[in-house]
């Protein structure tokens, strides 16, 4: 619970980040990926066992790896630009 959550807040530090770098879309989709994280860990954390909050949940850890591999590889770019 305490890394889904510190996922939820990466993501919005990050967007937060990426706006102030000019970089909006990357901004948006840090933000976007927060937020349907917290509803897809919400549903499941509400104690809901349906189908629906099941496959959304896990959309949604799909989508917070996809985050966080496609954050990574941006990042590792820019500084290779560097130096």
């Amino acid at each position: 619970m305490i890394g889904f959550a510190c996922l939820i807040a990466g993501c919005l530090v990050a967007a937060g980040w990426f706006a102030r770098q000019r970089r909006l879309r990357w901004a948006w989709f840090s933000g976007l990926t927060g937020v349907l994280f917290a509803v897809g860990f919400g549903a499941v954390a509400s104690g809901s066992h349906s189908r629906a909050a099941m496959l959304g949940f896990t959309a949604a850890v799909i989508l917070g790896w996809a985050w966080l591999g496609a954050v990574s590889v941006h990042l590792y770019r820019a500084v290779g630009d560097r130096s």
